[in-house]
């Protein structure tokens, strides 16, 4: 026997009232231009430096966070040697404005901007917003953390993304998933195997964000980790 389907109405739609579209569109005219940039030099690390320390509080690790912005300034953009993104560690930011974008940043010279514009029903309540905001006007809303990886099985490098977070307030707008795919895009161009990162096991929510974009967990894998006094130990030169 066929499924009932739900009876619907099919009576021609009548015109709104004047006033009454107004109130529509008025829920829908906050226009906030959104993009995925590459971080290029030191003025992005104070915006790097901050969300690392947003992202440790979020965990509840603040106190293990030793993150200054001199080692991301040496380690992420050495001036004494090129800048060569993708090649060692990389970071993409995700940027807003409530006004179009200037054209020609620095950035476009290794990485195409992945743009895209919301209408929200309100303004994003940022009370951080002059911490994140840079020379250009724009607010630093997210980032991601990634760099080269190898699959030996593959005989093809990977990228392994090592943090990627979005400022509350910003969440549950897209923004993870333009930083995830802008990754994956750069993979994909540069015909890299994969995409792998760790999550934490009480972060459900981020397994289901994940999965919806088509990942998997590996079940029978385990993170090992050695470091501080036992890598000391174990490095020592006898």
């Amino acid at each position: 026997m066929a499924p009932v389907l739900p009876a619907y109405n099919l009576k021609p739609k009548t015109a709104l009232p004047a006033e009454e579209k107004k109130q529509q569109s008025d829920h829908s005219n906050h226009i906030l231009y959104v993009r995925v940039r590459l971080a290029t030099d030191e003025s992005d690390v104070p915006f790097i430096h901050g969300l690392i320390h947003k992202m440790a509080a979020f965990y509840h690790l603040s106190d293990e966070c030793e993150a200054t912005k001199p080692a991301l300034s040496s380690t992420l953009f050495n001036s004494k040697t090129p800048f060569e993104p993708f090649k060692t560690v990389t970071v993409f930011l995700v940027e807003v404005s409530s006004t179009p974008f200037a054209p020609n940043h620095p950035s476009t010279q290794h990485f195409n901007h992945i743009e895209t514009t919301l209408h929200l029903p309100h303004p994003i309540n940022d009370p951080e917003m002059e911490l994140f905001r840079t020379e250009e006007g724009t607010i630093i809303a997210g980032f991601v953390i990634f760099f080269p990886s190898y699959s030996t099985f593959l005989s093809k490098p990977a990228f392994h993304v090592e943090d990627l977070f979005v400022r509350e307030g910003y969440r549950g707008k897209g923004f993870g998933g333009m930083l995830m795919k802008a990754v994956a895009s750069q993979a994909v161009k540069m015909g890299y195997a994969r995409m792998e990162w760790t999550v934490t096991t009480w972060n459900v929510a981020s397994h289901t964000f994940y999965e919806k974009l088509g990942a998997h967990i590996l079940q029978d894998w385990r993170i090992f980790r050695l470091a501080d006094d036992a890598l000391l130990s174990y490095g020592r030169s006898d």
